[in-house]
């Protein structure tokens, strides 16, 4: 598949021990969603229909009509096990039909929407799940024995005359194309009403339920069976691209957020909302020209290379002529655009700092970041999201957070203003970032190019304080647990030249912590050796207690290459996981979010009280429940290969 080339970022990078700042931006979670608009998350990943069309169709949509702010999961598992990420959202828009979630994300799921979240079922989402009563009742359909598509034609659209806020002065669909789900019973409910029927245009069949709404606890709830887009069938978007049905989905995603509709549209290409503005976004191409780019000279760009069609702005590459500059700079920011390829066509976008090459490259590539399975084929838009703040660098594709990328401040303040720059508290002399092009293929079409500053708020010290678990000179802090004790045998961690902690694998054992934790987040960073690249096995251990290195009492957090974040429980620890993943002692990972061997990985493990929450690069992988509550040691395992450990750091809980 062809697919644009590296979206490379260039910035400073996170907080480290004796060197952060008196300033910290704001996490991507605090600047986006913003504030006063609809916060939604699109749940698809597996669906009969073709679901990379419709939740990318769906998002932007939402998000053309400024009044949404939205994010995809096609791995609903993860997103909804995690009650913090699953609160920030308004609405749910269900886009799947698959496999069942699992206990945890399921009950999340319930519970958020008793709580007054909203959820809008299209399509066959309103069936998604076979046997799940629970889910039947909510969104008020189920399968029959003979369920079935239809073939695509023309249907007619009837309001039953029910008053609601989706059809209040709404012209309604009328004719419109779809698919007809045969076979699709209605599930009695005293609190979802039926607002609209739908028929073959010809009159060939009875009418069938089309659109429900009510309420289920103090969340509203939408469920519709329209919508039908079919796998390799583009004449199937008809389904979503009619003017009226995009109208009458708005409506009906604003009423069971809100409660409220407002007369919501598609807003045209390369154009700022209201909303847009104050939030502080600009325009970086408007539809017409690209005045304000420059080449890395300063020049022009050149009209053989460069033009405008459709709105959109063609950059030809063919004939590999150098990289291009937008002409404001920035430093920390958010980045938003849609951008489509050529068959053959191979470029860059990129954010250039000074004359320095980049540490951190975002690839759209799918064979480099697994978002094959999100990715729009070649002559189809695709849309981006960079979000760069001063410890990370968030990677978004069509909706999906495909990649969180954690940086290093120190080693950034040396390469580009030397030691002295690490005195510079605000970080005022570090060079801006400028977007830049480079490209050696056919051509990309890029637009609705925007960008914004994020702003520096000053860093409001709380409690509990992060403590760093590793001083990058020693062993302070750590005693060496042999597997077999002996006194000759020597202790295979050690401090590495960049002041990382090195495992060698071999003897066997653990390097456990000192102090003993209960509740807390720990943070760090891992990677297999960068150079021989060599895989293996490794581990976190967590709230371990007693001597034994071989059985410990607690939960190993496993780094085994392609298994990382599986959960091995060990001794008398409690564990309650997903009995489908689970054999009691072992549970497999949700999703394999690992880099690729060498590169540097971001673990994150969480332990509050019972719960248990990892995440790997700024996704989801695993979680447990029912753990046993008490205080324990925090121990490193690296069994027959090496591991490097860096940024080891604890912030404890209540």
């Amino acid at each position: 598949m062809i697919c644009l080339r590296p979206l490379q970022l260039l910035l400073i990078g996170g907080l480290v021990t004796n060197l952060a700042p008196r300033v910290q931006s704001l996490s991507s979670s605090a600047v986006h969603p913003n504030e006063g608009r609809v916060s939604a998350l699109i749940l698809t990943g597996e669906n009969r229909t073709d679901w990379r069309w419709t939740s990318t169709n769906l998002r932007e949509l939402l998000e053309s009509s400024g009044r949404f702010d939205v994010e995809v999961s096609v791995v609903p598992e993860a997103a909804l096990v995690d009650r913090e990420y699953r609160d920030r959202f308004d609405l749910f828009l269900v886009d799947y039909s698959g496999i069942r979630w699992g206990e945890a994300a399921e009950a999340n799921f319930l519970e958020a929407i008793k709580s007054g979240t909203g959820v809008v079922c299209l399509s066959d989402a309103v069936a998604a799940f076979e046997g799940w009563s629970e889910y039947e009742n909510l969104v008020g359909f189920r399968l029959g024995d003979y369920a079935y598509r239809s073939n695509f034609q023309e249907v007619k659209f009837s309001p039953t005359g029910v008053e609601h806020p989706i059809l209040a002065d709404f012209g309604g669909l009328g004719i419109h194309q779809d698919q007809l789900a045969e076979g699709l019973e209605q599930v009695e409910s005293e609190s979802l009403e039926l607002l609209a029927t739908v028929s073959p245009a010809d009159g060939s069949a009875e009418p069938q339920a089309a659109l429900l709404a009510g309420t289920y606890g103090k969340g509203r709830v939408v469920s519709s069976p329209l919508g039908n887009v079919s796998p390799q069938r583009r004449e199937t978007w008809a389904s979503h691209r009619n003017p009226e049905a995009e109208k009458l989905f708005l409506r009906a995603c604003e009423w069971a957020a809100t409660g409220k509709v407002s007369l919501l549209e598609r807003m045209a290409h390369n154009t700022l909302t209201p909303a847009d503005l104050a939030d502080g976004w600009t325009l970086l191409f408007d539809g017409v020209d690209a005045g304000s780019w420059r080449t890395v000279e300063g020049l022009g760009l050149s009209t053989d290379s460069w033009n405008v069609e459709g709105g959109a702005l063609r950059v030809s590459t063919g004939d590999g002529n150098g990289d291009w500059l937008s002409g404001d700079e920035y430093r920390e920011f958010e980045l938003e655009l849609d951008w489509m390829v050529e068959g053959g066509s191979s470029t860059r976008l990129g954010i250039r700092r000074g004359e320095l090459d980049t540490d951190h490259a975002l690839s759209l590539n799918s064979e480099d970041t697994g978002s094959s399975r999100i990715l729009r084929p070649a002559g189809e838009f695709n849309h981006a999201r960079v979000v760069a703040t001063y410890d990370r660098v968030e990677h978004w594709l069509n909706g999906v957070k495909i990649k969180t990328l954690y940086t290093d401040p120190a080693s950034w303040a040396r390469r580009i203003g030397g030691d002295g720059a690490l005195q510079d508290e605000e970080l005022s002399g570090l060079p801006l970032a400028r977007i830049m092009l480079d490209g050696a293929g056919e051509a990309i079409w890029l637009r609705n190019i925007k960008i914004r500053h994020l702003p520096m708020v000053q860093e409001v010290e709380v409690e509990p304080v992060p403590i760093s678990l590793f001083n990058g000179q020693d062993l302070t802090g750590w005693t060496w647990n042999p597997e077999t004790p002996s006194r000759s045998a020597p202790v295979p961690f050690m401090v590495g030249g960049e002041g990382q902690l090195v495992g060698a694998g071999l003897p066997l054992g653990e390097l456990r912590s000192k102090d003993e934790f209960q509740d807390y987040v720990l943070s760090l960073d891992w990677r297999f050796n960068p150079v021989n690249k060599l895989t293996g096995a490794g581990g976190i251990l967590v709230r371990g207690v007693g001597s034994s290195v071989q059985f410990p009492d607690g939960v190993e957090i496993k780094l085994d290459h392609r298994q990382a974040g599986s959960l091995f429980r060990l001794g008398e620890m409690k564990l309650r996981a997903d009995r489908r993943r689970t054999d009691g002692e072992f549970t497999r990972p949700i999703q394999d979010t690992e880099a690729r061997s060498g590169e540097w990985n971001h673990l994150e493990i969480r332990l509050d009280g019972e719960e248990l929450l990892v995440s790997l690069n700024g996704q989801v992988v695993n979680s447990a429940s029912g753990l046993t509550e008490r205080r324990g040691a925090i121990g490193i395992f690296t069994r027959r290969v090496e591991l490097q450990y860096r940024n080891l750091t604890l912030t404890p809980l209540n």
